[in-house]
């Protein structure tokens, strides 16, 4: 009957020395977080004018995730993803829509320790697509970018911490490649060869 009874203790011990064992140096960071956007023109197309028009994105919240899966220490491959509901704001001939602008990105991030045990300092490159989407469901348009940035974690615990970001995001428009109406007889394009937009964000690390 004593049998049971040790093997259940002896698990759990096992289970716990695996478990603490393994964070934090090869642990898997889970980073949901609320941010800001701002910066970033794109180009419009009215009906019955000769060319595009600029058009500046407005400044507004975004959200969105972060996985930091360890490959070798201080490395991580890194993958991020981060929406943003904003506004198209321009001239009477570039008419304001409601669009939302999404990044979904991969690539590297580096820890660089502190003094502090607890407190580590983050850079980190990644590379993916921009698409934005007029909220009217008429289109939407996609780019490949790049993001670049620094960060700060501090950690209360093995398993909890916080994570502050801020990173520049590039999309490289090019010409043409699709097109989202927003309204008034306007076309949102990805005209000129750079759309630059910076995010500061904040998030909580779980830390698995």
């Amino acid at each position: 009957m004593r049998k049971p009874k040790h093997l259940v203790h002896l698990c759990g011990a096992t289970g716990i020395l695996f478990f603490g064992a393994s964070l934090p140096a090869q642990a898997v960071d889970i980073v949901p977080f609320a941010g800001f956007r701002f910066g970033g023109d794109v180009g419009t197309q009215t009906i019955g004018t000769l060319g595009p028009t600029s058009v500046t994105i407005s400044s507004s919240l975004s959200y969105g995730g972060i996985i930091d899966i360890p490959i070798s220490e201080p490395r991580a491959i890194e993958l991020y993803y981060s929406r943003q509901p904003t506004k198209l704001s321009g001239s009477s001939a570039a008419p304001v829509g409601d669009v939302k602008i999404s990044v979904l990105q991969a690539g590297l991030v580096e820890t660089l320790p502190s003094g502090d045990e607890q407190l580590s300092y983050l850079l980190d490159g990644t590379i993916g697509a921009t698409q934005q989407t007029a909220d009217n469901g008429s289109g939407s348009a996609t780019r490949p970018s790049i993001g670049l940035g620094a960060g700060i974690i501090w950690m209360a615990t093995d398993h909890i911490g916080v994570r502050g970001d801020l990173r520049g995001l590039f999309t490289f428009s090019g010409a043409g490649g699709g097109s989202a109406a927003c309204g008034g007889g306007c076309s949102v394009t990805f005209h000129g060869s750079l759309v630059a937009q910076g995010e500061l964000s904040l998030g909580v690390v779980a830390r698995f």
